[in-house]
C-alpha cells in the first residue's frame, strides 16, 4: 500500500498533514497550480513554478501555502498533484493525497419554460416552419450537387459522431447553386417529400448538411419542415486548444475537430508551444521537441501540473500535423498555430541558453511563478531561432495565419539584463513596453515575409507606436476592455473574455469541481450574457472579426477532463459567434438548448457538466 499524505485545509489557505509511512530522508515531490511556501520546519530543494521538491519529518503535521496571499485552494483541483517521495537511493514511490472534500450542494435547476425555438444551435438567422414534419430516419438520397465534397464530408462526420446516417435513405435531397449568397450562406427547404439547399460555395452546402444532422439527432429524425436562411454574424468562430501543459492524444483533438464542426465553429487554435514544452516535431530545432515532450523524474521539465514521477506526455508528428489540418480543411476549420515569444518560453531557455544573457540578474517571476521564462531581444539566437520556427511553422499550415503569444510578460523582466538595456538605449527604446514592441513588431514582419497573418494576444498593442501593427489579429483575453480598445485603433479583434469563454474556469463556486477561478466561475448562461459588440458602438462590428473560447490545461491531468469543460458551454459560443446580433441567445434560450442537445452529446460519447441533483 503507498503512503498516503493526510491533508486538512484551514482558512481556505493552509494545508497541514502528515505521510503514514514515510521513509526516512526522503524528498517530497508534489505540483500545485502556483509557488508554495513552507510554513513549518523543514527545507524546499527545488522549485519549478508550483513544482516542489522538500525536504522535512514528513511523519509528524507540516503545512504549505501559495506564495500570493491572493490565491485559495478553491477546489480540489488547487490541491497537491503528482506526489512521489524520492528515498535516498533515488528510487522513488507514488504517494496517495488523503483529502476530506466537502459536501457537495449544487443550486438546484431551475424550471425552465419549454421554448417554440428550433432544437439548433446555433439557431438559424430566419426560420419559418410551416407545421409539418419530415421523416429522415433512413438518410437522404443525392440528386443534383454542384458541391459533392461538402456531403461527402459531412456524411462521414455524421458516421463518425454516431449521429447519421446522413446518406443512403429514401429522401430526396438536391443542392442548388447560387452566387448571390455569402461563402457561408446557405437556404434550406424542407418539405414532407424532400429538401432542397441553396448556396454559394461548398462551406455553405457542407453547413446546411451539418444543420441536417443535427435536426435529425434533436428530433429522432422526425424534423419540422419550413423554410430556412442562414449566415453567420461574425467570420472567426474558434476554440483554442492548450496542448503544452498537457498532451492530449491525436484522436482526441480529432473529435474536438468534429465537435466544433457540429457547432459550425470553423478556427481551431493550436496552442502547442508554452513554459512547459513545445510539441510540434519541427525539423529546423529537433532539440526544443526532444527535450520537453516528457515531463517528469529526470527530464529536463519536472512534473508540473500533476505531472508526478512520468514521464508523461508527448510530441505532434509533422505527418500528425498534415493529417489534422486536412481532417479540418474537410470540416470547414482553418487551423492556427501558436509559437510564444518573447514570454512563456522557460522551456526554450532550459534548452538553448543563448537565448538569455548570461549577465542578467533579473530573476523576474511570471504569473505561473518561473524564474527567466523570457527570450532576450538583444541574443543574436533569439532572432535565429524565431525566424526559423515562423518559417516552418506557416510552411505547415495553409491558413497563413500565424499566432505570435506576446502575453503575460513578466514586469521584472530584461530590467536588469545589461544587453537589452543597451539595446534599448541604442533604439530609444524607454521602457520594456517599448522594447516588447519592438519584439513584437520584428516577429510579426517575419511572418508577413512568410505570406502568413501575424495574430497575438491583447498586449500586443503596448508600445510607444502603437503595438504590433503589421495588419495583426489581437485576441482580447483578460476582457472585452482591451479588445474595445484595439478595435477602436483600427485593430482587427477576435473577442475571447475569459469571463465568458475561457471554459477552464469552473462552472460553479463548488469544492468538488476542479478549475481555475481567477475570472470567477462561468455557469452555462454566462457564455451568452454579453454582447461582443456595444450596443452604443456599432461602428465596431468592422473590426470586431469574430469569437473565440479558450481551454487551458493547467487542471487537465486526463483528456476526458476536457469533455466536461467544454459541453455544454460550447453551445453558448457557437450561439455567439453565429446568432444574427437581433436575437441574441439568453439565459433561458441557452438552457433550453442544452437540454435539447443531451441526447447529441450522449450518442457522440462527449461527457456533460451535470451538476449532481440534491
Amino acid at each position: 500500500m503507498p503512503p498516503i499524505w493526510h491533508l486538512t485545509l484551514f482558512e481556505n489557505r493552509f494545508l497541514t498533514g502528515h505521510i503514514s509511512d514515510a521513509p526516512p530522508e526522503a524528498t517530497l515531490c508534489f505540483s500545485m497550480i502556483a509557488p508554495v511556501a513552507l510554513k513549518s520546519e523543514g527545507h524546499i530543494l527545488r522549485a519549478v513554478g508550483g513544482y516542489t521538491e522538500i525536504l522535512a519529518d514528513f511523519t509528524t503535521d507540516f503545512t504549505l501555502t501559495f506564495q500570493d496571499d491572493a490565491f485559495e485552494v478553491f477546489n480540489i483541483g488547487w490541491l497537491p498533484q503528482g506526489a512521489y517521495l524520492r528515498l535516498k537511493n533515488g528510487t522513488c514511490i507514488d504517494v496517495e493525497i488523503g483529502f476530506d472534500t466537502p459536501a457537495h450542494s449544487p443550486a438546484p435547476h431551475e424550471p425552465q419554460a419549454k421554448s417554440p425555438a428550433l432544437r439548433l444551435v446555433p439557431q438559424p438567422t430566419n426560420w419559418r416552419p410551416d407545421g409539418g414534419t419530415l421523416n429522415a430516419k433512413s438518410g437522404f438520397s443525392i440528386g443534383k450537387n454542384p458541391f459533392p465534397d461538402a456531403l461527402i464530408s459531412a456524411a462521414k462526420l455524421a458516421d463518425r459522431t454516431h449521429l447519421g446516417p446522413l446518406l443512403g435513405g429514401p429522401v430526396p435531397l438536391d443542392i442548388q447553386e447560387d452566387s448571390r449568397l455569402e461563402p457561408e450562406a446557405y437556404t434550406l427547404v424542407i418539405t414532407p417529400k424532400n429538401i432542397t439547399i441553396t448556396a454559394a460555395t461548398s462551406t455553405g452546402a457542407f453547413y446546411a448538411a451539418v444543420t441536417l444532422i443535427n435536426l435529425q439527432a434533436t428530433y429522432q429524425a422526425e424534423i419540422p419542415t419550413g423554410k430556412m436562411a442562414d449566415s453567420p454574424r461574425f467570420e472567426w468562430r474558434g476554440q483554442q486548444l492548450d496542448c503544452a501543459r498537457h498532451f492530449y492524444q491525436p484522436e482526441t483533438l480529432f473529435k474536438l475537430l468534429d465537435l466544433m464542426a457540429l457547432f459550425k465553429l470553423n478556427r481551431f487554435h493550436w496552442h502547442f508551444s508554452d513554459d512547459e514544452a513545445f510539441r510540434l516535431e519541427v525539423k529546423s530545432f529537433p532539440e526544443i521537441w526532444q527535450k520537453t515532450a516528457m515531463r517528469g523524474e529526470g527530464c529536463l521539465i519536472p512534473g508540473v501540473f500533476g505531472g508526478g514521477q512520468g514521464p508523461t506526455g508527448g510530441s505532434y508528428s509533422l505527418d500528425f500535423a498534415c493529417a489534422l489540418v486536412a481532417r479540418a480543411s474537410e470540416l470547414k476549420i482553418e487551423t492556427l498555430p501558436e509559437v510564444e515569444i518573447p514570454a512563456h518560453a522557460y522551456a526554450l531557455n532550459l534548452v538553448f541558453p543563448a537565448l538569455m544573457d548570461t549577465g542578467d540578474n533579473s530573476l523576474a517571476p511570471s504569473v505561473q511563478g518561473y524564474i527567466d521564462n523570457t527570450m532576450n531581444p538583444a541574443q543574436p539566437f533569439t532572432w535565429t531561432l524565431t525566424k526559423a520556427l515562423i518559417q516552418e511553422i506557416c510552411e505547415i499550415f495553409p491558413f497563413k495565419h500565424i499566432h505570435l503569444g506576446c502575453d503575460e510578460r513578466p514586469p521584472k523582466a530584461w530590467l536588469n539584463s545589461p544587453k537589452a538595456q543597451a539595446f534599448m538605449a541604442e533604439n530609444a527604446l524607454k521602457n520594456a513596453d517599448d522594447l516588447q514592441e519592438w519584439i513584437i513588431a520584428k516577429a510579426a514582419r517575419f511572418a508577413k515575409e512568410c505570406g502568413a497573418q501575424p495574430c497575438a494576444w491583447e498586449e500586443a498593442i503596448k508600445g510607444k507606436n502603437g503595438g504590433i501593427g503589421n495588419d495583426a489579429i489581437l485576441f482580447s483575453w483578460t476582457g472585452q476592455g482591451p479588445g474595445l480598445e484595439a478595435a477602436r485603433r483600427g485593430y482587427k479583434v477576435v473577442m475571447t473574455p475569459a469571463q465568458h469563454l475561457y471554459f477552464d474556469h469552473t462552472h460553479s463556486t463548488e469544492f468538488a469541481e476542479s478549475g481555475a477561478r481567477w475570472a470567477g466561475y462561468l455557469p452555462l448562461e454566462k457564455t451568452v450574457s454579453w454582447q461582443p459588440v456595444p450596443p452604443d458602438e456599432p461602428e465596431l462590428e468592422t473590426n470586431i472579426i469574430g469569437v473565440e473560447g479558450a481551454f487551458w490545461s493547467e487542471f487537465t491531468h486526463a483528456d476526458s477532463k476536457l469533455e466536461p469543460k467544454l459541453a455544454p458551454r460550447i453551445l453558448g459560443l457557437a450561439e455567439v459567434a453565429w446568432r444574427a446580433k437581433a436575437t441574441p441567445a439568453n439565459k433561458a434560450s441557452i438552457a433550453q438548448a442544452a437540454r435539447a442537445y443531451e441526447p447529441v452529446f450522449d450518442k457522440i460519447g462527449w461527457r456533460t457538466f451535470e451538476p449532481e441533483p440534491k
